[in-house]
């Protein structure tokens, strides 16, 4: 049996298809005001995490507005 834990954190997962990364290596953005990272994937799909911070509202969040403010830390 395996144990282990995880970190109380929420992220916000984004997949595109049909959006090749221009670089094969997963990247990592260390903002503190906004930690990302953008991961290449198969088939031409890319995958951008976005640590969501303290006090935001998921649903807030999820708005397309939202989407593409947060889209410019990465």
């Amino acid at each position: 049996m395996l144990a282990g834990s995880s970190l109380d954190e929420r992220w916000l997962i984004i997949d595109l298809e049909d959006s090749p990364s221009e670089s094969p290596e997963t990247i990592v953005f260390c903002n503190p005001g906004r930690p990302a990272i953008l991961l290449p994937g198969p088939r031409n799909t890319r995958r951008y995490e976005f640590k969501l911070m303290p006090g935001e509202i998921d649903e807030m969040m999820v708005a397309d507005d939202m989407i593409c403010a947060s889209s410019r830390y990465a």
